[in-house]
């Protein structure tokens, strides 16, 4: 497939001309065909257009991907800004992780490095069980200490002020429901359409139903992505993302998934 035609970057279209736009809520779910390419800076002359992102991840290996420090010793910050040698060659540490799809190959990365820093800030096994610097309250129960409940409440009450709720529940559903083992790291693309609410979409789904990375039918239909039951068997399985999505909105899960 010539990759120069891929144009597409949401996933309705959008049922209104310019004029009727006048406000992000009207766009809806994405941004399609303008008879431009990834390479294009500027498929269109809209108020909103350099307030579209996409990156591809790279690596189901990485720290970054998962939104995870590890055993690293660096801070989140430091971790995605470090200056890596690859081939010889000195890079950002982000660019081995991700890449920038639209704008191409742009390195204007700070509003989704703010979208992955606030998922590692989310990360219960990385909690310090240290005194927060100040008193924080949600959902009616005030939070002093960095522990594993403290954040997961602070993702499960801040998650709609960084991804769309039903567009990223969706997507986990269905790459439940199809076995889509390979698209939860590697090979999945997130997406912003104002630099601030993100939205996962599908890229490269050729491992699913079933088979694994190497085309072999492997996978029965009732493998799911628990590590105790299952492990390795979802890249991406470890991923702050995806466990807490899990943690925090489970019946909302189970509701998509009984309505689908």
């Amino acid at each position: 497939m010539d990759k120069s035609s891929e144009d597409v970057f949401g996933f309705l279209p959008v049922p209104a001309t310019e004029e009727e736009i006048t406000s992000l809520s009207d766009i809806q779910f994405g941004w399609m065909e303008n008879d431009g390419t990834k390479s294009s800076l500027d498929p269109v002359e809209h108020p909103y257009v350099n307030a579209i992102h996409c990156y591809e991840f790279l690596n189901n290996a990485s720290n970054l991907d998962n939104f995870i420090v590890g055993d690293s010793g660096l801070s989140f910050h430091d971790l995605f800004y470090q200056d890596v040698i690859v081939d010889g060659e000195e890079t950002k540490n982000w660019l081995t992780s991700f890449e920038s799809r639209y704008p191409e190959d742009s390195e204007d990365v700070e509003a989704f490095y703010q979208l992955c820093a606030w998922l590692n800030s989310t990360n219960t096994k990385e909690a310090t069980n240290e005194e927060l610097d100040s008193a924080i309250t949600y959902a009616g129960i005030t939070y002093t200490v960095d522990n594993a409940e403290y954040r997961l409440a602070k993702f499960k009450n801040e998650f709609e002020d960084h991804l769309n709720k039903n567009f990223t529940i969706y997507y986990y559903v269905l790459t439940h429901i199809l076995l889509m083992i390979d698209s939860r790291a590697k090979n999945m693309m997130i997406a912003t359409w104002d630099n601030q609410h993100w939205y996962p979409i599908f890229y490269d789904m050729d491992t699913m139903l079933g088979l694994n990375n190497y085309g072999y039918n492997k996978f029965d239909y009732n493998v799911e992505d628990n590590e105790d039951l299952y492990p390795n068997v979802y890249n991406g399985q470890n991923s702050v993302l995806w466990l807490n999505l899990r943690a925090c909105f489970l019946p909302e899960i189970r509701k998509m998934y009984n309505d689908m």
